[in-house]
């Protein structure tokens, strides 16, 4: 099984399943550029171009709490909560 959950509430998770998850993360962090490039700021379009860049800043923050969950064990659960949080 490439995910499993222990009696203490942690999880082990496998290196191919980790890989995938963090493939995930990084294809979310590169849809960034690419959704405000898709809505450029020309007369008549602010509001659709400011909603985009304020989906790609949230789509970042969420990929970067993918990553760092997965792959910084120097960053703490908290610290993940509170970005995924801020926002609402």
């Amino acid at each position: 099984m490439s995910l499993t959950c222990h009696i203490d509430g942690s999880f082990t998770i496998g290196e191919e399943r980790l890989d995938a998850c963090l493939e995930a993360a990084y294809e979310l962090d590169a849809m960034v550029g690419v959704l405000v490039q898709m809505v450029p700021l020309v007369d008549g379009t602010e509001v659709a171009h400011y909603a985009a860049r304020g989906m790609a800043a949230r789509i970042k923050t969420l990929s970067y709490v993918l990553l760092s969950g997965l792959n910084d064990k120097m960053v703490t659960t908290q610290d993940l909560m509170n970005e995924v949080l801020a926002a609402r």
